[in-house]
């Protein structure tokens, strides 16, 4: 499930096999590609840790890419735990078409999108607030429905988008 920002993130993460790769994110084993550390089990759903030598250039898409999805997820702040349910599902859905998208891509576009645009939109921490508003059985609920939710569209958003490139 994407992450927010401030959260550690895919630029500057590391790929499977120990080797940086710097324009963020993962390469999984085997050359599959994966949005992110955290998409591909690392420390975060899309990302790591900025690097200590991460250039100003990726910095520079991921603020950009945050303030964007930001922008576009307080488009659903006043729907409540419906809203954080969509963007999170939403999300998930569009990083999923990332991860098979990215290889064709700009080596700067997993930053910016992965990072910064669905790492801005998609939020975890009103999920958590959300879970505790609710609270006893309908939270617990609500935790793994989203979850179950986040983790089928990022699959359909994948398959989907490698249909199409077929």
């Amino acid at each position: 499930m994407p992450t927010e920002p401030g959260r550690p993130g895919p630029a500057g993460g590391a790929d499977r096999s120990g080797g940086a790769d710097p324009a963020g994110g993962v390469e999984a084993a085997g050359g599959a590609e994966a949005a992110g550390p955290g998409a591909a089990g690392g420390a975060g759903p899309v990302g790591g840790p900025a690097p200590a030598g991460g250039s100003a250039r990726v910095l520079l898409v991921v603020a950009l890419g945050g303030g964007l999805g930001g922008l576009a997820r307080y488009a659903f702040a006043g729907l409540g735990t419906a809203g954080t349910i969509a963007v999170n599902v939403l999300g998930s859905a569009l990083i999923g078409v990332l991860m098979v998208l990215v290889p064709r891509l700009h080596p700067l576009a997993r930053p910016f999108l992965g990072v910064g645009v669905l790492g801005g939109f998609t939020t975890f921490s009103a999920y958590a607030l959300d879970a505790v508003r609710l609270g006893g059985l309908r939270a617990a609920a609500y935790l793994l429905a989203v979850v179950v939710l986040a983790v089928a569209a990022t699959a359909l958003g994948a398959a989907v988008t490698r249909r199409v490139l077929r």
